[in-house]
């Protein structure tokens, strides 16, 4: 492995494709005796990529430590206007997934910034990556109404159907 290498993105595809990791109904509203209005989601992997956000070569024969900043977050990059009427990044609270032996769970969405101190041992480099997920939303409304669940949107018919794609990545 070359020093350049050490740079580049590694990105983790699943095997089987966009693989469903949550599926979920968040209720919109409910008028007691009458009718629930549930946003069906379904949440699926598309990727995860390591991306380089700093290094530090240390040539001394004394451990060094540098301090360190970053931020996670929930960006929506399609279908955000579907955001204004369904807040989407509720979907992903709670989400938890396991790949490659470590298990990952989304408690908020917030955007938070964590600091972090790096101690670098003596004639050594240290290469700091952070871990980005990119998932898709599938998502439907489902009206029940008097006892009977049909799909919102479906003139004259009660199949369910998927009818928004959202995409969207945490880092």
């Amino acid at each position: 492995m070359s020093g350049n290498d050490l740079y580049n993105h590694v990105v983790y595809t699943p095997r089987s494709g966009d693989t469903r990791v949550k599926s979920a109904c968040e209720e919109l509203y409910f008028e007691p005796h009458k009718e629930t209005m549930w946003a069906a989601v379904d949440t699926y992997l598309v990727n995860t990529t390591w991306i380089s956000k700093m290094s530090w070569k240390n040539d001394t024969d004394a451990e060094q430590q540098y301090a360190i900043e970053y931020n996670t977050k929930l960006t929506i990059t399609k279908g955000e206007e579907v955001n204004h009427g369904f807040p989407i990044a509720s979907a992903y609270k709670g989400l938890s997934l396991t790949i490659e032996g470590q298990e990952k769970v989304f408690d908020t969405t917030d955007t938070k910034i964590i600091k972090s101190t790096i101690t670098v041992p003596f004639r050594s480099l240290i290469i700091f990556y952070q871990k980005r997920y990119k998932f898709k939303n599938s998502m439907f409304f489902i009206l029940d109404a008097w006892g009977t669940e049909c799909n919102v949107g479906s003139w004259g018919g009660t199949e369910f159907s998927k009818s928004w794609r959202l995409w969207a990545k945490i880092l």
